[in-house]
């Protein structure tokens, strides 16, 4: 199995795990007796026993013919067996991944959400985008005196409390989502119900609880609004200027070396600088994002925010200078062919361009190297 995945697979931590595993009477059966946590060995050990435990247990519930997907909680890399959907987005599921359905407390929405993951295949990333628009839903719905889970009993006043709990909702840190992000975890809760009424599936759920736009809107921020007090300041990036020789110094990248990464940083910062794109439309360049039009340079870009593809952007001959500079410097390095079309490559072939969190990473590495950074407030002293 993991040759099938194209893992490596070192003699030394599969000696150390066979010794851990002697005696146990049964891998697929061990259930917490099996920790690999508590497991002494090194972390290469712990993870070849975890995925072992998985692969093993895995092919355990399909002999006794358990549908991984009729479960409460759904391990993603499983049920992807049976709705190979999951396996598209960002990641290919080799990590541990799981859902629980029983985060939703009435059964008839977990019964809905359930059956539109099985018929629909959605991605993952839609898949958990709903599952959590629906626990929120749920959440609201349990203040009623009966929890809702009477769907014939929910009326107009019920729709009210539940927009008002997306109105509230809040991400894993504590801080509010986005209003953009409640509407649109809003529209996935009411389009799963509007779903559910079109399948049949959606039993004796009362027509007067659907949602009426006039009344059940979450109001939208100005893009502009969101943008306010993050640009930095003139006085602070000329600094940063000042010491762009130690961005990307001792970051560790794969196998590119150091002063690859040095370079690849610098065209990645100066893009970012000259024309405000947010750190994952730079990371998702393509590798030919530079045209030259009438004498004068522009960036092709992606909005994947706004879902609107190749947009053009003028850029200075500066800009441009630094990107093909990095190309030439990329020209000269191993890039694995996952990464060619893209103009910052990933760490690894498994994704096809960098991580905007390396991103983030080294730049706030720099900026703590970086002895002093003034902004341009006065001090209690006046300087």
């Amino acid at each position: 199995r993991r040759d099938s995945r194209g893992l490596a697979i070192r003699p030394q931590a599969v000696r150390r795990a066979v010794a851990v595993l002697e005696g146990l009477p049964s891998i697929a059966l061990a259930g917490s007796e099996l920790d690999p946590a508590a497991i002494v060995g090194g972390e290469v050990t712990r993870a070849l026993i975890r995925s072992a435990q998985w692969d093993v247990g895995t092919a355990f519930d399909q002999f006794r013919g358990i549908d991984p997907s009729r479960k409460l909680v759904w391990d993603l890399r499983t049920v992807s067996q049976q709705i190979p959907s999951l396996k598209k987005g960002v990641s290919p599921l080799r990590n541990p991944s799981s859902l629980d359905f029983g985060q939703v407390r009435q059964e008839w929405i977990r019964e809905i959400l359930m059956h539109w993951a099985r018929t629909a295949g959605p991605i993952s990333k839609d898949l958990s985008q709903r599952h959590k628009a629906c626990v929120i839903a749920s959440r609201a719905l349990d203040l009623r005196g009966d929890g809702g889970t009477s769907p014939d009993r929910l009326r107009f006043s019920d729709v009210t409390m539940v927009v008002d709990a997306f109105k509230l909702a809040r991400g894993g840190k504590g801080e509010p989502y986005a209003p953009s992000h409640q509407d649109r975890l809003l529209r996935e809760f009411f389009d799963l119900l509007d779903f559910a009424r079109r399948e049949g599936i959606a039993g004796g759920l009362s027509p007067r609880f659907a949602r009426d736009p006039r009344h059940h809107a979450i109001r939208q921020v100005d893009d502009n609004e969101d943008e306010i007090g993050k640009a930095i300041p003139d006085a602070v990036i000329r600094q940063l200027d000042q010491h762009l020789h130690l961005l990307g110094k001792g970051f560790p990248y794969g196998t590119m070396p150091p002063d690859a990464v040095t370079a690849m940083f610098e065209a990645i910062y100066v893009i970012l600088r000259d024309t405000g794109r947010r750190p994952a439309e730079v990371a998702g360049l393509d590798l030919d994002c530079l045209e030259y039009d009438q004498g004068e340079y522009q960036l092709v870009w992606h909005n994947m925010k706004g879902r609107r593809l190749r947009r053009r952007l003028p850029v200075r001959q500066a800009t441009a200078d630094a990107i093909k500079s990095w190309k030439e410097t990329r020209g000269s390095l191993g890039i694995p062919g996952n990464c060619a079309a893209r103009l910052f490559p990933a760490i690894t072939g498994s994704y096809q361009h960098i991580d905007s969190g390396n991103i983030s990473r080294a730049i706030r590495a720099w900026a703590d190297s970086i002895p002093v950074l003034d902004s341009e407030e006065l001090g209690p002293d006046g300087t």
